[in-house]
């Protein structure tokens, strides 16, 4: 049933139960370091000059990981995509993109990354815009189709003071007055009364049957069926006839009473 529904899939084996094995089994670890490189390898020369390192310093774990076999745990002889590749979450790669830059001046930065991205702090956090897409994380701008105070900021950083131009080169078209104006060309007549319909002949004829109903068996329900908050039952206490109060019964106060006047008595 795998095989059929997930035609591309592929077995493969956990390398870290792979090399805790080959540890315990073989009592050496000497060789992990060259063999993280191998399973991590892109192409197949890098894995050859890592295996072959594994295989100088253990010779039985090589034979153990060759008899697995490569194409279960390795990138390099691994068939179709792996879950595992992408080791980087997206804060690590920016930061690795602009190792260098980030020593420089903040202006070589801001050479570096794309024109059509910026990161606007305002007072509801930092936003990204991205002129190029049209796109904010507010957003406003994806939604509404015309720049928000986040994109206005971004395209004053990009066109200075002819910024107020370029608002319309970046908003939706449906804004504009052509297009607005070419909505209500065709005359809109309103409906006239119902006196006045003139239908068609076989409009008037056509006989719609009701709707198909289903009858349930059995007796019909006569009594609604209560709603989720209704099916709670609440507690009752007891009250006192005596004092009125919650939480005892007539005949425990008069036990009380009773008890009290006996230890008076005493």
């Amino acid at each position: 049933m795998v095989s059929k529904i997930y035609s591309k899939v592929h077995h493969r084996c956990c390398t870290r139960h792979l090399t805790e094995n080959a540890r315990k089994e073989f009592h050496c670890g000497d060789f992990l370091g060259h063999f993280y490189h191998t399973t991590k390898a892109y192409c197949k020369d890098v894995f050859n000059d890592h295996f072959e390192e594994t295989r100088y310093i253990n010779a039985e774990v090589a034979d153990y990981l060759e008899n697995v076999g490569f194409r279960k745990w390795n990138r390099a002889y691994f068939p179709g995509n792996r879950y595992d590749v992408l080791t980087s979450n997206i804060a690590e790669s920016v930061n690795s993109m602009f190792n260098k830059e980030r020593e420089f001046p903040i202006t070589a930065l801001f050479n570096t990354i794309n024109e059509d991205t910026f990161t606007i702090t305002g007072e509801s956090g930092v936003s990204m815009v991205d002129l190029r897409r049209k796109t904010c994380s507010c957003r406003e701008f994806d939604l509404e189709k015309i720049p928000c105070s986040h994109a206005m900021a971004a395209l004053r950083s990009k066109f200075g003071d002819e910024y107020g131009k370029m608002v319309f080169e970046y908003s939706s078209s449906y804004y504009k007055v052509e297009l607005y104006v070419l909505a209500y060309t065709d005359p809109i007549f309103p409906v006239p009364a119902e006196e006045f319909w003139s239908p068609p002949l076989e409009i008037l004829q056509r006989r719609i049957p009701p709707p198909e109903k289903k009858t349930k068996r059995g007796r019909k329900r006569m009594k609604r069926v209560p709603g989720v908050a209704e099916g709670f039952s609440k507690k009752k206490f007891n009250k006192c006839s005596l004092c009125k109060r919650f939480g005892h019964k007539k005949i425990h106060a008069l036990q009380d009473e009773v008890v009290m006047q006996e230890q008076a008595v005493v």
